[in-house]
């Protein structure tokens, strides 16, 4: 039962946008033209006159006799959907590791990316230095079918929602290697969807949940002998889904909206003026909340005082990306995945915009199709759909 509940979470949750193969391609829709087409020739000039301009192009000069003038030069297109096409030169993409058939799974810190396969167990947990080289298998770690990792700077582990025949499984591995450590956690708890090792020196867990059972909870970062704080427990069903936590306030997906409560727990409400049913991926900074829909766009909203939806509005800040996904913020931009068009994954890849919106800058392509990532010192790392993990700058070269 929980191999069934879990395969079809997901679906829901990393793949959304195959619901969505109705909208246009992004590589046709979206993307700039770069060159304008030919101008058509220009008219007849009369008794020596100027050629008429085509449209896009410059006029000819009408020969003396009255002849006509020549052919207008080509102009560029007059169609901008903001959106800056990948260039190759400027975003060079890194192939870390790649294991067709095998989604991984990751964490990363300021020095290095940790990643297992998805669901494997055991799952063995292997590192890679964020600088290049092949990938070192930690010693003695392997976890039991993680479903999300996380990790911080500074933390001396790499921490791992998982599940078992029993429920879901919370564990502690050293980065070093060593022996691994389950957290405790208080009431049953199902499979788990998301993990968020935040800047308050605690984890943050969803899982998918039926009524009664740990929809949302917490652990200490620094370990110790307190069990997990159940942060909600739900009445009803629950998908579960990506979470993200800022001082005070516990952001996540379930069942497609958007929910917020105190860190410290309390009442969930919505956390957007209008609730919605097709939320996909959730970040933060210390101004904004973000997030991707299934229908292919990217939102934002000011966050409010109190861990409450307030009356601040959202604002969309692209759209018509097929297979959108993960959502993160960093040095002062938003960015997300696509993995595309199921199959060729046209239209997919990893964008970039400012907060404040304008162009929309595409900074790895659709190889592989692009879903989850992090964004680790000077480089985003992101798995793929076709099994790899890969690394691009943050800034163009």
């Amino acid at each position: 039962m929980l191999d069934s509940r879990r395969r079809s979470a997901l679906a829901l949750l990393v793949f959304f946008g195959t619901a969505s193969g109705c909208l246009k391609t992004l590589d046709e829709s979206l993307l700039d033209a770069k060159d304008g087409g030919a101008g058509s020739a220009g008219a007849s000039g009369a008794g020596g006159g100027g050629g008429t301009a085509a449209s896009g192009g410059t006029g000819g000069t009408g020969a003396s006799s009255g002849t006509g003038g020549g052919s207008g030069s080509g102009g560029d297109s007059g169609t901008d959907a903001g959106v800056i096409p990948w260039d190759q030169s400027k975003y060079p993409v890194t192939v870390v590791t790649s294991t067709p058939g095998a989604r991984s799974v990751i964490a990363a810190d300021g020095t290095d990316i940790f990643g297992a396969e998805q669901g494997a167990s055991p799952a063995p947990l292997t590192r890679y230095a964020l600088s290049g080289g092949g990938g070192v298998l930690v010693p003695n770690v392997s976890f039991k079918q993680p479903q999300a990792l996380a990790t911080i700077s500074g933390s001396l582990n790499v921490f791992s929602a998982g599940e078992n025949a029993a429920g879901a499984v919370l564990e502690r591995a050293p980065k070093v290697g060593g022996s691994i450590a389950s957290v405790s956690t208080t009431g049953a708890m199902e499979t788990p969807t998301s993990i968020f090792a935040a800047s308050d020196s605690f984890a943050y867990v969803t899982a998918q949940a039926s009524a009664g059972t740990v929809a949302l909870l917490r652990f200490n970062l620094a370990g110790g002998p307190a069990p997990a704080e159940n942060l909600f427990v739900a009445g009803s069903a629950e998908s579960g889904g990506p979470v993200v936590a800022t001082p005070g306030c516990v952001y996540w997906v379930s069942n497609g909206n958007l929910w917020v409560l105190p860190t410290s727990g309390g009442a969930r409400v919505s956390a957007l003026s209008t609730g919605i049913a097709d939320a996909v991926g959730v970040t933060a900074d210390a101004v904004n909340l973000y997030y991707t829909r299934s229908s292919g766009s990217v939102w934002k909203k000011p966050l409010d005082p109190g861990c409450v939806a307030g009356s601040k509005a959202e604002t969309q800040l692209g759209a018509g990306f097929v297979g959108i996904g993960a959502v993160t913020a960093f040095e002062g931009r938003v960015a997300w995945t696509a993995t595309g068009e199921s199959g060729s994954n046209a239209g997919g890849g990893v964008f970039v915009v400012a907060p404040s919106g304008g162009p929309i800058t595409q900074t790895a392509n659709e190889e592989g199709g692009p879903a989850f990532w992090l964004t680790p010192g000077n480089f985003v790392v992101f798995t793929t759909a076709a099994g790899d993990i890969r690394r691009v700058g943050k800034n163009p070269k």
